[in-house]
């Protein structure tokens, strides 16, 4: 995800409330099931900030406030209003490859489409940058 991030060329503003919005993400891992050699499936229970809502209130303050969607961002994020309110669940398969003798878990559409969705980085990213 920080990889991600940091390609996207975005400015210091942008790229800070994006971390402190995605610190937020917690996960449960449940059950484990090899797929391959180097490749197993890992269940995960998410919690995540509800992307679409945010990008809602977002929207609506951006035009009464005019201050920068990154402003508002921190705002409601250091209020506590994104963690206490906004938060959303996920029920998620995740497939896993081992490289480098470490796991690894691709990120993209088509190896982990379900989790990609949840995690609503390029909507996020398409939506403050």
């Amino acid at each position: 995800l920080y990889t991600k991030l940091q390609n996207a060329d975005l400015d210091e503003e942008t790229l800070t409330a994006l971390r402190d919005l995605y610190s937020l993400v917690q996960y449960t891992m449940g059950e484990v099931s090899s797929v391959g050699k180097r490749e197993q499936t890992v269940s995960l229970t998410l919690r995540v900030p509800d992307m679409e809502r945010i990008r809602s209130l977002i929207t609506s303050q951006v035009l009464v406030l005019g201050d920068s969607p990154e402003s508002i961002l921190e705002g409601m994020l250091a209020d506590g209003s994104v963690s206490k309110n906004m938060m959303k669940e996920y029920s998620v398969s995740v497939r896993m490859t081992e490289v480098d003798g470490e796991w690894k878990i691709p990120y993209g559409d088509k190896e982990n489409a379900d989790f990609v969705k949840a995690l609503s980085v390029a909507e996020m990213i398409d939506f403050l940058n």
